[in-house]
């Protein structure tokens, strides 16, 4: 299983699993690497940098930070970040209190709706992040709901009886913040975003590159985005977005992710 999976989760946002388990998986199956990605917080990264030491294996320095553009969310990945960046940690620790801000009234919509969860079982369902992620899975542990998507389309999602909207950063904003951490900005999951119209202009912001393979990316998505990175020249990645499941389904040739860390064209 040659390759970099560039789009992976820890505990310490909403993955299942902590940095030290995933990167033995990733090195037991065969991976050259992974990019630890977690939502707007980089708690997984130093100790995971000190794991790899002396490993044959390539640890991307990563962070998935979400936007938004005329109510489309949009993320944007960081690639090949300096995670100790003051600046970077000034703009994750706004981001973080907005999150738990959110949080709090999400619990409180559900009380009124008969749902109650414990906050206590909540948060130690993580050891950074807690989001509604975390909700989803406590909800379907308690039996409030019989699976994740459920949850999400009755209850988290924008159209949900608990959603409450999340002050976000435009995206001009997120990719100025992963520049100025020393990182390449790349758009998540753009067949997901579906801001296909808005990309030439990110471009033009200093996006780097677009997520070309996902697992909501069917066959003709690929191609698309594929044309579309080769039409700005920009990098193509792809990445597993693994929260606990399907770790290495999708890679990016090192080759390129060597390229992007050196910031250059392949």
């Amino acid at each position: 299983m040659a390759g970099v999976d560039m789009h992976v989760h820890t505990t310490a946002s909403d993955g299942i699993f902590d940095a030290f388990y995933l990167i033995n998986l990733a090195m037991e199956s065969g991976l050259e690497g992974m990019a630890i990605s977690d939502h707007d917080t980089v708690a997984a990264l130093a100790p995971a940098i000190a794991y790899v030491k002396g490993k044959n294996f390539l640890l991307v320095p990563a962070i998935e930070i979400s936007s938004e553009w005329q109510e489309r969310e949009i993320h944007i990945l960081g690639y090949g970040i300096d995670h100790q960046s003051s600046y970077l940690h000034e703009q994750l620790q706004k981001l973080q209190q907005e999150r738990e801000i959110r949080l709090a009234k999400i619990l409180a919509k559900l009380k009124e709706y008969k749902v109650f969860l414990d906050e206590k079982k909540l948060k130690a369902m993580g050891k950074g992040v807690i989001g509604r992620a975390h909700i989803a899975r406590l909800m379907v542990q308690e039996g409030y709901c019989r699976s994740m998507s459920e949850v999400f389309s009755d209850w988290l999602g924008r159209e949900g009886r608990a959603y409450v909207v999340r002050p976000k950063l435009s995206p001009e904003k997120a990719i100025a913040v992963v520049q100025q951490a020393g990182g390449v900005a790349v758009m998540a999951h753009p067949g997901i975003a579906k801001a296909d119209r808005y990309i030439p202009k990110m471009v033009e912001m200093g996006l780097g590159g677009l997520e070309i393979n996902h697992p909501n990316h069917n066959l003709e998505d690929i191609v698309h985005y594929e044309k579309l990175a080769d039409k700005y020249g920009i990098y193509k990645t792809g990445g597993s977005d693994c929260h606990g499941d399907r770790l290495g389904i999708i890679t990016t040739p090192i080759e390129t992710v060597k390229a992007i860390l050196q910031n250059k064209n392949v």
